[in-house]
């Protein structure tokens, strides 16, 4: 591995560039589920109700 000098302003950038755009997406995604689970939720049979519920509150 190499050395790798933080204190670099590019660098720096770069990294939390990359480290923010996987948030995003991370959220992205999550809202996206979150979204499926609301439009499919009255058409669910009780016995994964709970399930999706769980799902929904975490929302």
């Amino acid at each position: 591995m190499f050395p790798i000098d933080v204190s670099d302003r590019k660098l720096k950038k770069i990294l939390l560039n990359s480290r923010g755009f996987i948030l995003v997406q991370f959220y992205a995604y999550w809202w996206i589920l979150c979204i499926e689970f609301s439009s499919i939720y009255d058409k669910i049979s009780d016995e994964y109700g709970n399930l999706i519920t769980y799902f929904k509150n975490r929302c």
